[in-house]
């Protein structure tokens, strides 16, 4: 029996990246679309659509999930009102995943995971964070756990530019948060995420942290650079390093270090350096080519309502712990790079 769901929010994202990703899934099949106005909901054609304006009787929100044919629902709403349709969503006994970051803040997105857990309600939730179904970072991860070792040092580097005229009122940018910081949370949570997928796989946490956050722009106010160095539990550190006002540098990796070898992903491939059985230094490259990992976030996401069991990659509090390390690393940085713990 296929699963029928519906998306919430009918903005570029939805329209370029869950809409595939839907038809693409097997298990799946779309029912709705819901946006506040018809205009918009009109953008996806291949569903029934639900708005709130115009006001029309059997057409509102409340009347899709009334739907018993719609079992689950991707939600892709500003940030700022997110909280409120996971809740009406789950509450409605749908499944929910919801995109990140988990919600606009530390102390929403706890209260939110708490709400959830302590209901114990059987509809599942998982939050969209991509970056943990990359196929380097997936890679990568398998490749340090057969590597083993302790992780002796680690660095995480991002360049790029995002200028005033890419944050348009229907960008990600511009409806995850009100305050300047916004696209380093908006963003900043993937490279946490990726960070922390390969940490876990090297069997080590984030303990505490120290920032210093600025714009690296001119003609910007907003803070778009993170500088970060972060230790870990074993007591060795590492460094996080993000920017988005970069307009002269591209660039993206991730390397872990072990006593035993590294591993880097690097744009599409991963570079796995070790040593063989007689001490010699064996260096290989695996080339993974693109994929944003949408497809594959959804695809569990469906696989999990199938089986009745909650995918790791996609749990609630995974995504608290990525923006609760963005966000000490911008408290850090507020602070004048006072020590920020995790805990």
């Amino acid at each position: 029996m296929s699963i029928g769901i519906a998306i919430l929010g009918a903005g570029d994202f939805a329209r370029d990246e869950h809409l595939p990703a839907i038809q693409a899934c097997p298990l799946l099949t779309l029912k709705a679309v819901y946006s506040r106005s018809k205009l918009a909901a009109r953008k996806i054609s291949q569903a029934d659509w639900y708005y709130d304006h115009p006001s029309t009787p059997l057409y509102s929100l409340s009347d899709l999930l009334a739907r018993e044919d719609i079992h689950a629902v991707i939600i892709a709403v500003p940030l700022f009102v997110q909280t409120a349709y996971i809740k009406k969503v789950l509450t409605a006994g749908k499944h929910v995943l919801s995109e990140k970051p988990i919600a606009e803040d530390v102390m929403t997105a706890e209260g939110l995971v708490e709400w959830y857990r302590s209901a114990r309600r059987k509809e599942i939730w998982s939050v969209a964070e991509n970056f943990r179904f990359l196929p380097g970072i997936i890679l990568a991860s398998d490749q340090l756990e057969k590597l083993g070792g302790t992780v002796t040092s680690f660095d995480l580097n991002l360049y790029g530019f995002i200028g005033h005229d890419e944050q348009s009122d229907d960008s990600p940018v511009k409806q995850a948060l009100c305050d300047q910081s916004g696209i380093l949370v908006d963003s900043g949570v993937h490279f946490a995420a990726g960070l922390r997928s390969l940490l876990q796989a090297a069997r080590q946490e984030v303990s505490s942290l120290t920032a210093s956050t600025f714009f690296d722009c001119p003609n910007r106010s907003s803070t778009n650079t993170i500088q970060s160095t972060v230790q870990l539990r074993n007591g060795y550190c590492g460094t996080f390093n993000i920017s988005f006002g970069s307009e002269y540098k591209t660039a993206f990796s991730i390397k872990v270090i072990t006593d035993q070898g590294s591993v880097t992903v690097r744009g599409d491939h991963v570079v796995c350096i070790m040593k063989d059985k007689e001490g010699n230094r064996v260096e290989e490259t695996t080339e993974v080519g693109f994929d944003n990992g949408v497809k594959a976030e959804v695809n569990a996401f469906a696989k999990s309502i199938k089986t009745g069991v909650a995918n790791e990659l996609g749990a609630p509090e995974e995504a608290l712990a990525d923006l609760r390390l963005i966000q000490r690393m911008l408290e850090s940085g507020e602070q004048g790079g006072a020590v920020k713990v995790i805990l």
